[in-house]
């Protein structure tokens, strides 16, 4: 499968996407902002964060560390349930403020994916899970704004 990030993902030490990410059709949960085709709702936390929390990262020693967080981070966040949504949003304005609104959206989208759309891992204990989007994507047009955060 061809990724969106994939020349990422080749300056990366580590395998990404992990290998126990799998393609998966399901219905998931995403913050977005009131416009659905704005360029950040379905841009990784990589291309979002301030350059401060970035230079962090990079400053990590460890390559494989350093690595699987980068991994991480170009991964998209999405959620099980509308709750689970809006439950770990609900941390992000109690850890940033009004921030979280600038940097993440402001309201909970809901969309399918298919297995065409690229790989994700289980969702843990909060219902919220990475997913690796392929190349070719429109999650733009397929997502629908169904609630305010």
């Amino acid at each position: 499968m061809d990724y969106q990030f994939l020349e990422d993902f080749k300056k990366l030490s580590v395998k990404c996407p992990p290998i126990n990410y799998k393609a998966k059709n399901m219905t998931v949960y995403r913050w977005v902002f009131d416009d659905m085709n704005d360029e950040n709702n379905f841009k990784p936390r990589w291309y979002i964060l301030p350059d401060v929390e970035l230079e962090k990262i990079e400053q990590i020693k460890d390559a494989v560390t350093r690595d699987t967080k980068k991994c991480a981070m170009l991964a998209l966040s999405m959620f099980v349930t509308e709750a689970d949504a809006k439950d770990r949003f609900e941390y992000f304005l109690d850890t940033q403020g009004k921030k979280a609104y600038k940097r993440f959206g402001t309201y909970v989208s809901k969309g399918d994916i298919t297995k065409n759309d690229g790989v994700s891992e289980e969702p843990n204990d909060i219902g919220h899970f990475n997913h690796h989007p392929a190349a070719k994507h429109e999650y733009e047009k397929r997502f629908i704004i169904i609630s305010k955060l």
